[in-house]
């Protein structure tokens, strides 16, 4: 213990996924850009310096960045766009 070679960052929480975009509350957008996008900055401010030189971080994003997604909503598309 004590240094790390690889961290993977896989964390997507939007709690209003299921509506659409424009029915998405404030509360539900920054929740679901607080958990899928900045998450991943917290993460690499935690481990980033007990990691070993050369070591990596890994990021899984999901396609709904890229493309329409039915049924993926409340911000979920723009948080994982962010995270890109």
């Amino acid at each position: 213990f004590g240094s790390i070679d690889i961290v993977v960052h896989s964390l997507a929480n939007g709690p209003e996924v299921a509506k659409p975009l424009l029915e998405t509350s404030r509360a539900g957008y920054l929740a679901a850009v607080s958990a899928s996008s900045f998450s991943m900055v917290s993460l690499v401010q935690r481990f980033g310096p007990i990691m070993n030189p050369g070591g990596a971080v890994i990021s899984l994003t999901y396609l709904a960045s890229e493309a329409v997604i039915p049924g993926y909503g409340g911000g979920m598309s723009s948080a994982k766009a962010a995270l890109e």
